[in-house]
């Protein structure tokens, strides 16, 4: 029966062990326990200007402008009628527009640099203002901010070639064209850079 009775005690034991164990390990679970997580993404802003409707911020981009989109008598918004279309002459004036937009998500600056070349000296003048008049585009030529996304900016150059002028010097043009027609060429370089 001692014998017995040391399996019993030693059963209970082993069960006293197992409970304490277990109360142990649950008491493990009965605490606060918390955690947390998080992440973030930036997303890279979108650059794009456009000139003329044209996206110059794709390679070999190239600005559509017509400088004698509209020929009109000088000083008068009527069509020119005493002139061949698409010809210049005394008397005869007109003007063309760069429209600028800023789709980008960032705020730009943009410079225009204007060039003339006018190797025949036709007495071409230029003017944004319509008061101010120079025969030479160097003080045309601008800079300005758009705002990002939403900013746009129209700029007008006016062109006229005075009909009172020189009678030599444009009689000589007009003769000269005869067989070799003297021109006039501008051409334009849009820069666009992010405003910091």
């Amino acid at each position: 029966m001692k014998k017995d009775n040391k399996l019993v005690k030693f059963t209970m034991f082993v069960l006293l062990i197992t409970i304490v164990a277990i109360v142990l390990v649950v008491g493990t679970y009965a605490k606060y326990t918390s955690d947390a997580s998080g992440s973030s993404t930036a997303t890279v802003a979108k650059w794009q200007i456009k000139a003329n409707g044209t996206d110059i911020t794709v390679d070999d981009a190239t600005i559509a402008f017509n400088l004698f989109e509209t020929i009109n008598d000088t000083g008068n918004t009527a069509v020119e009628t005493d002139v061949i279309n698409n010809k210049i002459a005394p008397g005869t004036s007109g003007k063309f527009e760069l429209n600028i937009e800023n789709l980008s998500e960032v705020t730009a600056e943009y410079s225009i640099d204007f060039v003339l070349t006018n190797t025949s000296n036709i007495p071409i003048e230029f003017s944004t203002d319509g008061t101010t008049w120079t025969t030479t585009l160097d003080t045309i030529n601008s800079t300005s901010n758009l705002t990002a996304g939403t900013g746009t900016d129209t700029v007008t150059v006016q062109w006229r070639w005075v009909f009172n002028g020189n009678d030599g010097t444009d009689t000589t043009l007009g003769t000269v064209a005869q067989t070799a027609p003297a021109k006039v060429t501008v051409t334009t370089t849009l820069t666009a850079t992010q405003v910091d």
